[in-house]
């Protein structure tokens, strides 16, 4: 079952939701890091992981 995650990059930006399938790369909106990457099921998640939402 995938969920929704509250990541926060490590440089200390604010949190954003990611879906923990995503299909898509994501950055960083403050030092454009790549957070989150598609690795063909789950998504690898490159930030700390502030919460789980269901």
């Amino acid at each position: 079952m995938a969920r929704f995650l509250k990541i926060q990059c490590e440089c200390g930006s604010d949190p954003e939701i990611v879906y923990g399938d995503s299909k898509m790369r994501r950055l960083c909106k403050k030092c454009q890091a790549v957070i989150v990457e598609p690795s063909g099921g789950r998504a690898r998640v490159n930030a700390r992981i502030v919460e789980v939402l269901s």
